[in-house]
């Protein structure tokens, strides 16, 4: 099902509300591996973390990039998938390109529920949710996880660190590791959860 902001607060309300705990899992050396649920508990992974992860509940991606190498037998099994309506090639938004051509790539292997939102460097669609932060997928799975006011603690692992995790896939292009970058990513983090409990580790 194609979640909008028609439907987000049913859809939260039925089949997010349970969660008490998140964790977010970045690409960064301390990047947590987990291998099966965590009971109450929404685990999201965001880009290649998801091909690694055993187990993940909600993957966040703003990139179409990540979709073309995508582990299709591990989406077969994913529950919650979250996009931007105006997905990012080359690290920004293209007028031609949208979450579906997504659907496009996946339509075969991803049965859950997609999560469609605006992000706030793109023009708003009122069809869907908005999001705050534009600054990486880590933070947009922070900004989706806080709508869910059931959530009071979040587990942070693999963001704001120097370098990538030794179980991810080196990238093909490297960012530069800016500790001011990084200082102030976790600020925006810690911003947008700042009704809850935040763990960085």
């Amino acid at each position: 099902m194609i979640i909008t902001n028609e439907n987000w607060n049913e859809f939260s309300k039925y089949h997010l509300s349970h969660y008490n705990k998140a964790i977010i899992n970045g690409k960064g050396p301390s990047f947590k591996l987990i291998d099966n649920p965590i009971d109450n508990t929404l685990i999201s992974c965001v880009n290649d973390c998801f091909n690694v992860s055993n187990y993940t509940d909600l993957l966040v991606c703003n990139d179409i990039e990540f979709f073309e190498r995508i582990d299709h037998s591990k989406l077969k099994t994913l529950k919650y998938l979250a996009v931007p309506n105006k997905i990012h090639r080359n690290g920004s938004p293209k007028p031609d390109i949208s979450y579906l051509n997504v659907i496009e790539i996946i339509e075969k292997s991803f049965f859950g529920d997609f999560i469609i939102f605006n992000l706030g460097s793109h023009p708003k669609n009122n069809n869907f949710i908005s999001l705050k932060t534009q600054y990486s997928s880590c933070h947009t799975a922070a900004d989706i996880i806080s709508l869910l006011p059931n959530i009071q603690t979040v587990d942070i692992f693999g963001v704001g660190g120097k370098g990538y995790s030794k179980l991810l896939p080196t990238p093909k292009i490297k960012t530069l590791w800016n500790p001011n970058a990084a200082r102030d990513g976790l600020k925006l983090i810690k911003a947008s959860l700042r009704n809850k409990t935040v763990n960085i580790h």
